[in-house]
């Protein structure tokens, strides 16, 4: 036991030792990949496993995002890399007290932390920058940057205090830049803002087969971001996607179930540190139900057979605007009048910036036909008919597709039968009695009735035939 002169007073002081055996140490409460630590710069990396405790003075890093438990209720978030040291507690007098108070110390010495302190319970954490400067935050949200030597505070909200001068000294909420003499204000980073008019935005999504749609997000370039962060939350406010974004992109998709959903984009200047969120993007997810006959091809195309009719399922709130019409509440069907309507628009009510724009193709199926031969006599000449189904969009499965025959001579209906080989249709058409030449016609249609292809063959009566 030893003593301090506080006031002309003799009081007795607490060892450090015993300090550190009375604190409670800093707890791995979780961490997304390896987290280790050393007792000195020269010593092996040891790895540390979620729910010990800390030792005093060792560092700290972790290869991901990992979390501490510190005293009372406070924690403290690391970002992939960074790397902390818990010093323990220590006695500092803050510009109110009388006699100095217990608080937690740590060191940050690379990266980037985050630390909560829900309430000041009248004690504090006290973060030590590269810089040297040292900030307590007795409660509220701390951002602390380490910046190769030097050190950025991001106070979002409550109360802290920096060390300047012997003395501590009071913080506004904000961005600045740390050094032992103080602060020194920082322009805030700007927050990302929507590209609407970027042909990849498409914030509506459509589902048909899957229970999920793509949702398309862009937003404006800036070759001076490091990082950008994208934040999905669904109408609870649950996270359902947090991801990192290549600086060097302006746009994102996801796929997404139905739903209703908010984006928020995060973006980091060159020394890593963050803006506030860009303003929230509604993204829904509805499905759409495609006529017999349609394709979704692509996330943002359709091929929807002439005169198709679209049911959309789950779309309360949602605006629809066919071709060059203007934005309606949509209808659960939607009719596609004809080949001149290529262009469906869809929209959150109320957010113009959610335009989201699907593309309407008509089907280019069609069939390939020969008939043969050339010059047939009934009823001695039977006529082979041939069928090839080709689609040069490529858009449709062609073998997956069951075509519909009809063969008509005059006004008659004379059944035939098909048979695929793989590759075409084979049909054989017997002759029939005659008195007179007749137009033999075949017509091929798809699966919903469609005509895609129609061939013609005179056919002439046999002498003895025209002779009854």
């Amino acid at each position: 036991m030893f003593a301090v002169a506080v006031g002309g007073l003799m009081i007795p002081a607490t060892p450090r030792r015993a300090l550190a055996a009375d604190a409670t140490a800093p707890r791995l409460a979780s961490s997304e990949g390896r987290a280790s630590a050393r007792a000195h710069p020269k010593l092996p990396w040891r790895n540390v496993r979620v729910g010990r405790e800390l030792t005093f003075g060792h560092q700290l890093k972790c290869t991901a995002s990992c979390n501490l438990s510190l005293a009372g209720e406070a924690t403290l978030g690391l970002e992939a890399g960074a790397m902390i040291r818990p010093e323990g507690p220590q006695f500092t007098r803050f510009p109110e007290d009388v006699t100095a108070r217990r608080v937690e110390a740590l060191s940050v010495d690379d990266g980037v932390v985050h630390l909560v302190r829900p309430q000041d319970d009248g004690s504090a954490t006290v973060v030590r920058l590269p810089s040297g400067a040292k900030i307590a935050l007795r409660s509220g949200e701390l951002t602390v940057h380490a910046l190769d030597g030097r050190g950025a505070i991001d106070l979002r909200s409550g109360t802290a205090l920096i060390r300047a001068e012997r003395t501590w000294a009071p913080i506004a909420p904000g961005l600045y830049d740390a050094s032992p003499h103080g602060l020194t204000e920082r322009a805030p980073v700007a927050s990302a803002s929507w590209e609407p008019k970027d042909p990849h935005h498409r914030p509506v999504a459509v589902a048909t087969d899957l229970p999920e749609g793509q949702v398309s997000m862009s937003w404006e370039r800036d070759r001076t971001r490091s990082k950008q962060r994208l934040v999905v939350r669904d109408e609870d406010g649950g996270v359902v996607a947090d991801r990192a974004v290549d600086p060097a992109t302006a746009h994102a998709t996801l796929m997404l179930r139905e739903g209703r959903y908010r984006a928020h984009l995060y973006v980091a200047d060159e020394d890593g540190i963050w803006s506030r969120p860009s303003p929230p993007l509604p993204l829904r997810v509805v499905r759409l139900a495609l006529p017999a006959g349609g394709i979704h091809a692509e996330a943002d195309t359709f091929v929807v057979p002439d005169d198709a009719t679209l049911r959309l399922l789950g779309a309360e709130g949602i605006e629809v605007a066919m071709g060059r019409g203007g934005f309606l509440p949509a209808r659960r069907e939607l009719r596609v009048p004809d080949a001149n309507v290529s262009v469906m628009k869809l929209r959150v009510a109320g957010a113009p910036a959610t335009e989201s724009r699907f593309y309407l193709e008509q089907r280019e199926l069609r069939a390939q036909i020969t008939l043969g031969p050339s010059s047939p006599v009934w009823p001695q000449d039977a006529v082979a008919a041939e069928v090839r189904l080709v689609d040069p969009s490529g858009r449709v499965d062609v073998d997956g597709v069951k075509p519909r025959f009809r063969v008509r001579v005059g006004a008659d209906d004379i059944p035939t039968h098909f048979t695929f080989n793989g590759q075409r249709w084979h049909g054989r058409i017997p002759g029939r009695h005659l008195r007179q030449p007749q137009l033999l016609e075949l017509t091929v249609e798809d699966e919903v009735g469609q005509a895609i292809g129609q061939a013609f063959l005179e056919v002439v009566a046999h002498k003895d035939e025209r002779s009854r």
